[in-house]
């Protein structure tokens, strides 16, 4: 749902500049059933603080603060006609009894229940932000050894940690080696963690191929699957024009220079050619363009996303399996990325109305991450 939105905003994005925001109607009664189907499943502060008024693709939840009568309301007031989902009602899944039977429980023993809830979740992704910051100095500290597929994390050393913090730092372990702890819920992470802290002796497999274990000295996260990842990229550089092969895969990125005060037509074609073609306003581009695989730090600035992300941390959001990740190419100048296919350019070098020199790349032959990517 939030690929379409993404491509109906870019679509509508007549300056080019990624202002155009999307807003989603998700309101207070949404984030209280949201937050009782979380509590039910066991999760943590992570899971309770979700959804945010903010997703760090950019879209944005105004209604967040009112509730769903409220907006009724305001309708009604101004004769606007609005459409109910059919479950809304019908109890057929755990959101619908939640808000047919819990919720007008809840209510008459405190009216403004969704405003208490929604304080506490901002209370919780506050909570939550600190522990990952937390967590992640502490994964830092803790690890001994990291392998493709496993992380070894010290034993005795992690006594001097609270059980929570290492439920964070486990957390964060697994999402590096390409797993969701979310799979596994809070509960899992908390008795593994104290069990870790304590130097006990133990194994689990909660699940997606994991196995965690500890046998006194250390606790051992095994990617259990074996995911033998694709080959890296050598750095090589792109010509312009001119076209460059990716190696085994069979895939090649072409790059041709287009002149002529053109920008309007280039923004539409920009718009309609899909994820493995990317313009870029050839004046913005620093030196020429080398292709290369991801290196630890990586950063940049996909055209619509507010502020920087890590490529790692794009490559998890969007479910691109851990074995394709070194495989996938890598497009930048002498300031950094500008593009990576399958994903959006940077911010820095998109084309606009203004654009008289253009740069179209395109990648064509075999892309398993493209066909692997997931929208969030």
């Amino acid at each position: 749902r939030y690929a379409f939105l993404h491509r109906v905003a870019a679509a509508e994005d007549a300056s080019g500049d990624g202002r155009v925001r999307i807003a989603v109607g998700h309101h207070a009664t949404d984030r209280l059933e949201t937050f009782l189907a979380q509590l039910i499943r066991g999760a943590g502060p992570r899971g309770l603080s979700l959804p945010r008024a903010a997703r760090e693709d950019g879209v944005i939840r105004p209604l967040f603060d009112r509730t769903a009568e409220e907006i009724r309301e305001f309708l009604r007031l101004r004769e606007i006609d609005w459409r109910e989902d059919p479950t809304n009602a019908d109890g057929s899944n755990l959101r619908a009894r939640l808000r047919r039977d819990v919720i007008p429980l809840l209510r008459r023993e405190n009216p403004e229940i969704e405003r208490v809830v929604g304080r506490s979740g901002d209370l919780l992704a506050g909570l939550s932000d600190h522990l990952e910051r937390a967590g992640a100095d502490a994964l830092q500290e803790l690890v001994v050894h990291e392998g493709a597929r496993e992380l070894t994390l010290a034993g005795p050393q992690s006594r001097a940690y609270d059980a929570i913090i290492l439920s964070t730092a486990l957390r964060l372990a697994i999402r590096r080696l390409g797993g969701n702890p979310s799979d596994f819920g809070f509960g899992v992470m908390d008795r593994c963690a104290r069990d870790w802290r304590e130097g006990a002796v133990f194994a689990l497999e909660p699940g997606a191929g994991f196995r965690i274990s500890g046998d006194g000295r250390g606790l051992h996260v095994t990617a259990a699957t074996p995911d033998v990842p694709a080959p890296g990229l050598a750095e090589r550089t792109l010509p312009v024009p001119g076209r460059l092969s990716l190696g085994p895969s069979g895939g090649q990125l072409t790059a041709d220079r287009l002149d002529g005060a053109a920008g309007p037509a280039w923004l539409r074609a920009a718009r309609s050619e899909g994820p493995r073609v990317a313009w870029l306003d050839a004046a913005s581009v620093r030196g020429g363009l080398q292709v290369r695989g991801r290196r630890p730090g990586d950063r940049y600035r996909p055209l619509g996303l507010d502020g920087s992300i890590k490529v790692q941390d794009l490559m998890v959001n969007k479910k691109v399996p851990r074995r394709l990740r070194e495989s996938v190419p890598i497009v930048a100048d002498d300031t950094g990325i500008v593009w990576i296919p399958g994903f959006r350019v940077d911010t820095r070098t998109r084309i606009t109305e203004e654009t008289d020199r253009a740069l179209r790349l395109e990648l064509t032959g075999p892309a398993p991450w493209c066909e692997e990517i997931r929208p969030t």
